[in-house]
């Protein structure tokens, strides 16, 4: 009892002699706090919002799917079916988020000067400039003050001064730009223009960094597709764009698969007849000509030597098929292409690795536009590139003997 009493005496004692250094600084610690929170908040008030929007995608993928008996049929449905850590790679590309970039554009920014800090106006912009040629604008790096006078404006910048007056509605060439300057509404104050360059450009210093393609659970095949943006209705056009840009990809994938695979079966249908027609043929001149009686047991044999010049036929075709399989793949030519002729062999393996050699090719194709052949990631891609080639020629081969 008396310990206890000794340590809660001590603590009273200590906090009193904080009490006693601190006091004498009281003012000086308030008034750096309030200071610390007006900073704060004058920070904030200058820091613009950021929103999210975002799709929920659900991919296929091989693994998840039912295996038929038939292979064609299994050879649509996985045409573009690659796994979901392709597809989330697939919707941060370059060459998906260029098409996207064509439907929602990055290239110039409007803003206004209000109560000091800058609001981005996006379609409430009073103009709207049309480029000559988007893929030729380069940044700038601070804002272009656009000042409105009569019969036109001026375009103002630090680094280059003020410019001569410009018109309206009319083809023009700027220090800044090359496009035409409509004019959607009046307006008496100067607006802000900031240069995002072309989409290569905003692809690397904006979209990479606000997308944002995530897995939504480990035992689903759903992916969610999220953009960050100052500005809700863009952030929201530009998911509903990237999305719209992948889905026409996928369909279009698809129905390149289906139009090879409709060929391939026309031009079988097409032999099968040519053989049938000339198997009949044959047939009827030999009973003419040995004046064939149609017994029962005749029409038998007649259908089983039919049946047996049909499987010759087909073997026949295969090992022709099989020939210019690998003649095609030594010429380095669209393996895609192949792929309806390998389901004549029920050869999965090697469609599944044309696939993966697809994917491979794309990855190597995105690389080569960002990096010298000397990047260890693009070395890697082209050694796996050159196995899977090898790999299917391989199996192609051994078509021959089945």
């Amino acid at each position: 009892m008396k310990a206890t009493t000794k340590e809660t005496l001590k603590d009273e004692n200590y906090i009193i002699e904080l009490f006693k250094i601190v006091l004498p600084y009281k003012w000086s610690i308030l008034f750096i706090t309030l200071l610390m929170l007006v900073l704060m908040k004058i920070f904030l008030y200058f820091v613009p919002f950021t929103y999210e929007s975002f799709a929920i995608l659900k991919v296929k993928v091989n693994n998840n799917q039912m295996k038929t008996e038939d292979f064609l049929r299994d050879s649509i449905n996985s045409a573009s079916n690659v796994g979901i850590k392709q597809e989330m790679l697939t919707l941060q590309t370059y060459k998906i988020n260029k098409e996207a970039l064509e439907k929602v554009d990055f290239s110039i920014q409007y803003f206004k000067k209000q109560n000091y800090r800058f609001e981005e106006l996006y379609q409430d912009s009073p103009i709207t400039i049309n480029l000559s040629n988007k893929e030729n604008l380069q940044t700038f790096k601070e804002k272009i003050e656009l000042i409105p006078v009569e019969n036109g404006f001026i375009l103002k910048s630090d680094a280059l001064g003020a410019s001569s007056i410009f018109p309206y509605e009319s083809e023009i060439e700027t220090p800044y730009f090359k496009g035409r300057v409509t004019k959607q509404s009046d307006f008496s104050t100067p607006l802000y223009l900031v240069l995002n360059g072309n989409s290569r450009y905003i692809y690397e210093k904006i979209i990479r960094k606000r997308l944002i393609v995530t897995q939504v659970d480990i035992d689903a095949n759903l992916v969610k597709v999220a953009f960050q943006d100052s500005i809700p209705k863009r952030a929201k056009a530009y998911v509903n764009a990237l999305v719209d840009v992948y889905i026409t990809l996928n369909l279009k994938n698809k129905d390149n698969t289906n139009s090879k695979v409709i060929t391939f079966l026309d031009r079988q249908l097409a032999a099968m007849k040519e053989k049938l027609e000339k198997s009949e043929t044959e047939l009827e001149k030999y009973k003419s000509l040995n004046r064939v009686e149609p017994t029962v047991k005749s029409k038998d044999s007649f259908e089983k030597l039919s049946a047996i010049d049909l499987e010759l036929s087909e073997l026949a075709l295969k090992e022709k098929l099989a020939k210019n399989l690998i003649t095609f793949v030594r010429n380095n030519r669209s393996l895609d292409a192949i792929a309806p002729t390998l389901q004549e062999f029920n050869d999965q393996s090697t469609i599944r690795n044309i696939d993966k050699l697809g994917d491979l090719q794309q990855e190597e194709d995105e690389l080569s536009i960002e990096f010298t052949a000397q990047y260890p990631k693009l070395i890697s891609v082209r050694k796996q590139i050159k196995r899977v080639k090898n790999k299917i020629l391989l199996n192609i081969k051994n078509l021959r003997s089945t």
